[in-house]
């Protein structure tokens, strides 16, 4: 009933208007009419009344037909928008209005001569509720994306060689970055790509699709490798707005 009753209102609304205009012109008609007769000016009635009734008519057809029209033209774009495909409405969706901005990133410096131990990174609190780990050059430019499944392949690995714990906890990032087989350091030579800042999550998603151990897209100002990180959209962002 209640959805009943906000349907039948605007309708109301109309009708009351249109009988309200109606009686005005009506007196205004009818005073005219007195008073140019009263007068002996008959032509004025012609003069004066024609251009109000067209005015009246026209208002109240501007108002029913223009509302009618707008309501209609909002739904149908309502109905297009739910029928868009979710590659359709990515291509809507600017990056930079979902991306986790640098701001927000928790990420680390890459740095060769310090060469810290993947145990330590691992267990670095900030990380705790993060499965992945930005690594950045010092200019500010992306390095490496790893994952924590790709830290612990590459531990597994080691403990296949019989290393033991104390040998696994002295690994460094230099060693999965030069000492690890070829499909981990595929990952890592892949493991990223870069758009810019205007583009949509259709591009980013076209770029994770075209590199198969991408999961993650780098944000810059006009999608170069060269510039600094302005954010980051990740696989889960674009699968969750795909699905919007």
């Amino acid at each position: 009933m209640k959805n009943q009753d906000t349907k039948e209102k605007p309708n109301s609304e109309i009708k009351w208007l249109a009988y309200s205009i109606t009686a005005a012109v009506l007196l205004v008609t009818i005073y005219i009419a007195i008073y140019s007769l009263h007068k002996g000016k008959g032509d004025v009635i012609l003069q004066t009344l024609i251009p109000l009734w067209g005015t009246w008519i026209g208002t109240v057809l501007a108002f029913y037909f223009g509302k009618n029209n707008f309501e209609a033209a909002t739904k149908s774009y309502q109905d297009v928008i739910e029928k868009l495909t979710p590659r359709e409405k990515m291509s809507e969706l600017l990056v930079k209005e979902y991306m986790v901005p640098l701001k927000k990133l928790v990420y680390l410096i890459y740095d060769e001569k310090k060469n810290e131990k993947i145990y330590d990174i691992l267990k670095y609190e900030q990380f705790e509720p993060y499965n992945r780990f930005a690594f950045f050059n010092s200019d500010g430019t992306a390095k490496y994306i790893i994952h924590r499944s790709l830290f612990n392949r590459f531990i597994s690995s080691k403990v296949e060689n019989n290393l033991s714990i104390e040998e696994i906890k002295e690994l460094t990032l230099e060693d999965l970055v030069e000492n690890s087989d070829d499909t981990i350091k595929n990952v890592l030579k892949n493991s990223f790509a870069i758009v810019s800042i205007n583009a949509t999550l259709l591009d980013a998603k076209v770029k994770i699709d075209s590199i198969p151990e991408c999961l993650d897209v780098f944000i810059t100002t006009n999608g170069a490798t060269y510039e600094k990180v302005e954010g980051l959209i990740t696989n889960n962002i674009i699968l969750k707005e795909a699905n919007v």
